[in-house]
């Protein structure tokens, strides 16, 4: 160490890539948060007994697709190896053995349920008390299992997109998947009333 104060060094390279991939990103997070707010919106007219049910779906879900973001970004970190080593083959063993142990995991959450979604849904509220949102979470959670699989593999997908920089497309899928559930659910409210919540989810899918 020379004494003299150390300086960061930046590569316009790297500093491009990181805006690339962080900025898109950023904005899936953002837009994620926008579209809860537009579905929080519209069940909120339904009562409470309806918005707990959703609030404690909302809940759920989004402890249960925790693994599938882990899923996702350990797939990011492996893709992004063999891309740049050009290995497609390791690339592809990687790749459906994640979609195993994704499909795995989901064949489990979707056993627990299908078993205990009741259990589950006391965790928030008396489901006695409230049948009306044990109703919704109920029907909810069971169609979410589909949504489960197809939210696994989307995910997974988005994670090779980041490693390919392919950052367009991701932007592409982000918005087609936010815009549409949002959409879709609007327009089936005033048809099937609370249903357009999964049903909504499932077309996005």
């Amino acid at each position: 160490y020379t004494g003299e104060p150390l300086k960061p060094t930046f590569i316009k390279d790297d500093i491009n890539q990181l805006v690339t991939i962080a900025l898109p990103t950023a904005f899936q997070q953002v837009g994620v948060t926008a579209m809860y707010l537009f579905l929080q919106a519209f069940v909120n007219p339904f009562g409470n007994e309806m918005v707990s049910g959703y609030v404690a779906m909302s809940r759920v879900m989004s402890i249960a697709r925790q693994s599938l973001v882990a899923f996702s970004m350990s797939c990011s970190i492996y893709a992004a190896r063999y891309l740049a080593s050009e290995n497609t083959k390791d690339l592809k063993e990687t790749l459906l053995f994640i979609l195993k142990v994704t499909s795995i995991y989901n064949g489990i959450i979707g056993i627990i349920f299908v078993l205990f979604n009741k259990p589950i849904c006391a965790l928030f509220f008396d489901v006695e008390l409230y049948p009306i949102g044990y109703t919704f979470f109920k029907t909810y959670l069971i169609c979410s299992i589909f949504m489960m699989f197809t939210s696994g593999y989307k995910f997974i997908f988005e994670g090779v997109l980041r490693s390919a920089l392919k950052m367009k497309e991701f932007v592409h899928c982000t918005i087609v998947d936010m815009g549409s559930r949002i959409l879709v659910t609007y327009l089936l409210i005033s048809v099937v009333g609370d249903h357009a919540f999964w049903m909504g989810e499932t077309f996005a899918r």
